[in-house]
Protein backbone atom coordinates (compact mmCIF):
# COMPACT_ATOMS: atom_id res chain seq x y z
CA UNK A 1 0.00 0.00 0.00
CA UNK A 2 1.03 3.56 -0.67
CA UNK A 3 0.46 6.18 2.00
CA UNK A 4 -0.07 9.88 1.49
CA UNK A 5 2.11 12.29 3.48
CA UNK A 6 0.25 13.84 6.40
CA UNK A 7 -0.04 17.60 6.85
CA UNK A 8 2.98 17.88 9.15
CA UNK A 9 5.14 15.93 6.69
CA UNK A 10 3.95 18.09 3.79
CA UNK A 11 4.65 21.29 5.73
CA UNK A 12 8.17 20.07 6.52
CA UNK A 13 8.76 19.15 2.87
CA UNK A 14 7.60 22.57 1.65
CA UNK A 15 9.77 24.32 4.24
CA UNK A 16 12.83 22.30 3.16
CA UNK A 17 12.20 23.02 -0.53
CA UNK A 18 11.83 26.75 0.21
CA UNK A 19 15.14 26.80 2.07
CA UNK A 20 16.87 25.12 -0.87
CA UNK A 21 15.18 27.52 -3.31
CA UNK A 22 16.43 30.48 -1.28
CA UNK A 23 19.94 29.08 -0.88
CA UNK A 24 20.44 28.25 -4.56
CA UNK A 25 18.09 30.77 -6.24
CA UNK A 26 15.89 28.04 -7.70
CA UNK A 27 12.67 29.26 -9.37
CA UNK A 28 9.47 27.34 -8.66
CA UNK A 29 9.21 26.07 -12.23
CA UNK A 30 12.56 24.28 -11.75
CA UNK A 31 11.31 22.32 -8.74
CA UNK A 32 10.98 18.90 -10.34
CA UNK A 33 10.60 15.30 -9.26
CA UNK A 34 13.09 12.75 -10.57
CA UNK A 35 10.37 11.09 -12.62
CA UNK A 36 9.81 14.35 -14.52
CA UNK A 37 13.38 14.42 -15.83
CA UNK A 38 14.20 12.82 -19.15
CA UNK A 39 15.78 9.39 -18.92
CA UNK A 40 14.65 8.63 -15.36
CA UNK A 41 12.58 5.46 -15.03
CA UNK A 42 11.59 6.08 -11.42
CA UNK A 43 8.52 6.94 -9.37
CA UNK A 44 10.48 9.35 -7.16
CA UNK A 45 9.23 11.27 -5.16
CA UNK A 46 6.60 8.53 -4.85
CA UNK A 47 3.32 7.46 -6.37
CA UNK A 48 1.29 9.59 -3.95
CA UNK A 49 3.37 12.77 -4.20
CA UNK A 50 2.56 14.90 -7.24
CA UNK A 51 5.39 17.32 -8.14
CA UNK A 52 2.90 19.57 -9.94
CA UNK A 53 0.88 19.83 -6.72
CA UNK A 54 4.08 20.67 -4.82
CA UNK A 55 4.74 23.56 -7.21
CA UNK A 56 1.14 24.68 -6.83
CA UNK A 57 1.44 24.73 -3.03
CA UNK A 58 4.72 26.64 -3.23
CA UNK A 59 3.01 29.32 -5.32
CA UNK A 60 0.00 29.47 -3.00
CA UNK A 61 1.68 29.70 0.37
CA UNK A 62 4.10 32.51 1.23
CA UNK A 63 7.56 31.62 2.52
CA UNK A 64 8.02 31.81 6.29
CA UNK A 65 9.71 34.89 7.73
CA UNK A 66 13.47 34.62 8.12
CA UNK A 67 14.66 33.23 11.43
CA UNK A 68 16.60 35.61 13.69
CA UNK A 69 20.40 35.67 13.80
CA UNK A 70 21.35 36.58 17.39
CA UNK A 71 24.49 38.51 18.22
CA UNK A 72 27.02 36.87 20.58
CA UNK A 73 25.63 36.84 24.12
CA UNK A 74 21.96 37.07 23.04
CA UNK A 75 21.24 33.33 22.75
CA UNK A 76 21.44 30.70 25.48
CA UNK A 77 20.92 26.96 25.49
CA UNK A 78 19.59 25.78 28.86
CA UNK A 79 20.44 22.19 29.77
CA UNK A 80 19.19 20.03 32.68
CA UNK A 81 22.68 18.71 33.47
CA UNK A 82 26.35 18.95 32.54
CA UNK A 83 26.61 15.27 31.64
CA UNK A 84 24.19 13.44 29.32
CA UNK A 85 22.35 16.50 28.03
CA UNK A 86 25.57 18.45 27.52
CA UNK A 87 26.94 15.60 25.42
CA UNK A 88 23.68 15.55 23.46
CA UNK A 89 24.01 19.26 22.69
CA UNK A 90 27.73 19.45 21.84
CA UNK A 91 27.32 19.55 18.05
CA UNK A 92 24.69 22.29 18.36
CA UNK A 93 26.89 24.29 20.76
CA UNK A 94 29.99 24.00 18.55
CA UNK A 95 27.96 25.01 15.49
CA UNK A 96 26.03 28.01 16.81
CA UNK A 97 28.12 29.11 19.83
CA UNK A 98 25.26 29.98 22.22
CA UNK A 99 25.87 30.72 25.88
CA UNK A 100 25.30 27.60 28.00
CA UNK A 101 23.37 27.50 31.28
CA UNK A 102 22.56 24.65 33.65
CA UNK A 103 20.31 26.82 35.85
CA UNK A 104 16.88 27.14 34.23
CA UNK A 105 15.34 28.71 37.33
CA UNK A 106 17.54 31.83 37.14
CA UNK A 107 17.75 32.28 33.35
CA UNK A 108 14.67 34.50 32.92
CA UNK A 109 15.38 38.06 31.83
CA UNK A 110 19.02 37.45 30.86
CA UNK A 111 18.84 36.37 27.21
CA UNK A 112 16.72 37.42 24.23
CA UNK A 113 16.79 33.99 22.57
CA UNK A 114 16.36 30.79 24.57
CA UNK A 115 16.76 27.15 23.56
CA UNK A 116 15.44 25.15 26.53
CA UNK A 117 16.27 21.44 26.43
CA UNK A 118 14.67 18.58 28.35
CA UNK A 119 11.96 18.62 30.99
CA UNK A 120 11.27 22.30 31.67
CA UNK A 121 7.87 23.37 32.96
CA UNK A 122 5.50 25.39 30.75
CA UNK A 123 5.28 28.00 33.52
CA UNK A 124 9.04 28.53 33.38
CA UNK A 125 8.98 28.82 29.59
CA UNK A 126 6.19 31.37 29.96
CA UNK A 127 8.30 33.30 32.47
CA UNK A 128 11.15 33.56 29.95
CA UNK A 129 8.73 35.16 27.48
CA UNK A 130 7.15 37.44 30.05
CA UNK A 131 10.57 38.73 31.11
CA UNK A 132 11.70 39.76 27.67
CA UNK A 133 12.75 36.73 25.62
CA UNK A 134 11.93 37.36 21.96
CA UNK A 135 12.04 33.67 21.06
CA UNK A 136 11.81 30.58 23.26
CA UNK A 137 12.14 27.16 21.66
CA UNK A 138 11.69 23.98 23.67
CA UNK A 139 13.57 20.83 22.65
CA UNK A 140 11.74 18.29 24.77
CA UNK A 141 12.45 14.63 25.53
CA UNK A 142 15.28 12.59 26.99
CA UNK A 143 18.89 13.15 25.99
CA UNK A 144 18.67 10.84 22.96
CA UNK A 145 15.53 12.51 21.63
CA UNK A 146 16.99 15.95 22.28
CA UNK A 147 20.23 15.06 20.50
CA UNK A 148 18.30 13.86 17.46
CA UNK A 149 16.42 17.17 17.22
CA UNK A 150 19.49 19.32 17.84
CA UNK A 151 21.61 17.37 15.36
CA UNK A 152 18.87 17.81 12.76
CA UNK A 153 19.02 21.58 13.27
CA UNK A 154 22.80 21.44 12.83
CA UNK A 155 22.46 19.40 9.63
CA UNK A 156 20.03 22.00 8.27
CA UNK A 157 22.28 24.90 9.37
CA UNK A 158 19.26 26.16 11.28
CA UNK A 159 19.70 27.56 14.79
CA UNK A 160 15.98 27.67 15.55
CA UNK A 161 13.01 25.51 14.69
CA UNK A 162 10.84 26.90 11.93
CA UNK A 163 7.82 28.46 13.63
CA UNK A 164 4.58 26.55 13.28
CA UNK A 165 1.80 27.94 11.14
CA UNK A 166 -0.48 27.31 14.11
CA UNK A 167 -0.75 30.07 16.71
CA UNK A 168 1.74 29.60 19.52
CA UNK A 169 0.13 29.34 22.94
CA UNK A 170 1.72 29.89 26.32
CA UNK A 171 0.52 27.40 28.92
CA UNK A 172 -0.46 28.87 32.28
CA UNK A 173 -1.36 27.05 35.49
CA UNK A 174 -4.19 28.74 37.39
CA UNK A 175 -3.09 30.04 40.80
CA UNK A 176 -5.16 30.79 43.94
CA UNK A 177 -7.06 34.06 43.50
CA UNK A 178 -6.84 34.01 39.71
CA UNK A 179 -9.61 35.06 37.36
CA UNK A 180 -9.57 35.33 33.59
CA UNK A 181 -9.46 39.12 33.95
CA UNK A 182 -6.45 38.92 36.26
CA UNK A 183 -4.67 36.52 33.90
CA UNK A 184 -5.44 38.78 30.93
CA UNK A 185 -3.98 41.73 32.83
CA UNK A 186 -0.85 39.70 33.58
CA UNK A 187 -0.25 38.58 29.99
CA UNK A 188 -1.78 41.39 27.94
CA UNK A 189 -1.71 44.38 30.26
CA UNK A 190 -5.49 44.72 29.82
CA UNK A 191 -8.03 42.89 31.98
CA UNK A 192 -10.74 43.52 29.37
CA UNK A 193 -9.10 40.99 27.04
CA UNK A 194 -10.17 38.04 29.24
CA UNK A 195 -12.52 36.82 26.49
CA UNK A 196 -9.54 35.93 24.25
CA UNK A 197 -8.38 33.45 26.88
CA UNK A 198 -11.91 32.14 27.42
CA UNK A 199 -12.46 31.48 23.70
CA UNK A 200 -9.10 29.68 23.40
CA UNK A 201 -10.08 27.33 26.25
CA UNK A 202 -13.66 26.46 25.38
CA UNK A 203 -12.64 22.81 25.44
CA UNK A 204 -12.06 23.00 29.21
CA UNK A 205 -14.11 26.06 30.27
CA UNK A 206 -17.88 26.42 30.07
CA UNK A 207 -18.20 29.46 32.34
CA UNK A 208 -15.64 32.30 32.35
CA UNK A 209 -16.31 32.87 36.05
CA UNK A 210 -15.39 29.30 36.99
CA UNK A 211 -11.73 28.35 36.73
CA UNK A 212 -9.95 25.97 39.07
CA UNK A 213 -6.60 26.19 40.82
CA UNK A 214 -4.16 23.89 39.02
CA UNK A 215 -6.04 24.06 35.74
CA UNK A 216 -3.76 24.57 32.72
CA UNK A 217 -4.97 27.21 30.26
CA UNK A 218 -3.74 28.13 26.79
CA UNK A 219 -2.81 31.81 26.52
CA UNK A 220 -2.91 33.05 22.91
CA UNK A 221 -0.40 35.63 21.68
CA UNK A 222 -1.14 39.24 22.62
CA UNK A 223 -3.44 40.76 19.97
Amino acid sequence: DHTHPNQAQMDSLLALIRRLMDAYNIPIENVRGHRELAGNATQCPGANVDPAQIRHLLRQSPPPPPLPEPEPGQHVIILPDSDAYLNAALSYIWKFQPDVSFAPQVAAGRWEYVTAVGDISPDLLAEYRQRGALLVQHISGDENTAQQQLDELVAQNQRFLQPSSEPEYTLYTVQPGDSLSKIALQFYGDAQLWNIIFEANRDVLSDPARISVGQVLKIPPKP
